[in-house]
């Protein structure tokens, strides 16, 4: 059964409007600050559909249903032609946007002596986060929020809604200088989805997860780990707070990032010679004077977390899916959150030089 990639005849390449807005201003001393404000709306946003499924029915969590749950937990689809699989469309919505508001302020003492601290606040929205290189990867790694016809607007996976920025270069003896960034930022958003195929549509990974009230709201094929289960949705606020629906799409975040890099650059000058430079620049400063320190952590690296429930079968008296608590040796196993990120944890150290002619 082939998959068929198609595009709309009037499909046109994204493009985006831009307003912005700065102010600066001189105190004087050679104290400098600035304000900048950039609202970007996109024409033509890119996004994808499996045109060959009907829609079959709603459930009582809400979601669109595009086919049957088996009761073993496969899904079958329903095709609006049998002979092909799925029919993955391009076309255009023009709805993602962002804003932004930065603020800086730069000061400097001398020519090697300065230092700069920035603020970025922003927000984007999207209906489907470009991230993938193929219909199927774009179509499984992106949650559906709404239906697949009509998804609803909402955090992009680019989302970071607030950044931080210190950068200080001070001169030392003997023509070396000391430079250091700091950064802080917010991390990434990402929600929880059911494993398996959830609304049927013959694709797994895309279905976000249904969050129960109390037990009576949610057909698990082991009830007696319910307990289990509330207590992880009691802990992690972004599952607290909505209970009784469908989760909406990246409404969790990990833990912000937070980073102290420095460079150390020698300055050399021999007589009838140009001048050279040596440098070392140290990548996560802390790490190297301490393991437990400059560690970043994150509980789902991409938007989507998979774990909470598995799609086990269907129960056709509460229009339902059955779900499964998954378990390890018999006993309920829950997502593991705040993982180490380790690339992004280890200290690095870079060694340079340059000459000048």
């Amino acid at each position: 059964v082939p998959t068929i990639n198609y595009v709309d005849p009037r499909f046109r390449f994204q493009h985006a409007f831009k307003y912005a807005l700065g102010f600066d201003h001189d105190f004087g001393g050679s104290l400098t600050s600035s304000i900048d404000f950039v609202s970007t709306s996109t024409r033509d946003h890119m996004l994808v559909d499996d045109v060959n499924l009907a829609e079959t029915r709603t459930t009582s969590e809400g979601r669109s249903m595009y086919g049957e749950i088996t009761s073993s937990g496969s899904s079958r689809p329903s095709r609006l032609d049998a002979k092909y699989g799925p029919v993955f469309f391009f076309h255009n919505r023009s709805s993602e946007r962002s804003t932004s508001i930065a603020l800086a302020v730069t000061k400097h003492w001398t020519s090697r002596a300065s230092a700069e601290f920035g603020y970025n606040w922003s927000r984007t929205r999207d209906v489907m986060t470009l991230a993938q290189n193929t219909a199927g990867l774009l179509f499984q790694k992106t949650p559906i929020d709404g239906s697949i016809a009509t998804r609803r607007l909402g955090i992009s996976a680019h989302d970071i809604p607030n950044n931080f920025v210190a950068v200080a270069s001070v001169p030392a003896r003997f023509g070396l200088t000391i430079s250091a960034i700091f950064r802080a930022r917010s991390g990434t958003p990402y929600a929880y989805t059911a494993t398996g195929d959830a609304n049927a549509d013959g694709t797994t990974q895309n279905d976000l997860v249904y969050i129960p009230r109390r037990p009576g709201d949610i057909t698990l094929t082991n009830p007696s780990a319910y307990p289990v289960l509330d207590a992880f949705i009691e802990s992690e606020p972004c599952l607290r707070t909505q209970r009784g629906s469908l989760m909406k799409r990246n409404s969790c975040r990990n833990s912000g990032v937070t980073s102290l890099d420095i460079r150390l650059a020698k300055n050399f000058s021999i007589a009838g010679a140009k001048p050279f430079e040596v440098s070392a620049d140290i990548f996560n400063l802390p790490n190297l004077l301490s393991r437990n320190w400059g560690i970043v952590r994150e509980s789902s690296p991409a938007e989507e977390k998979f774990g909470l429930l598995t799609v086990a079968g269907w129960d056709a008296a509460s229009n339902r899916p059955v779900y499964a608590v998954p378990t390890l040796d018999g006993a309920p196993l829950m997502p593991t959150r705040n993982d180490l990120v380790e690339e992004l944890s280890r200290w690095r150290v870079q060694i340079g030089a340059r000459y000048s002619f």
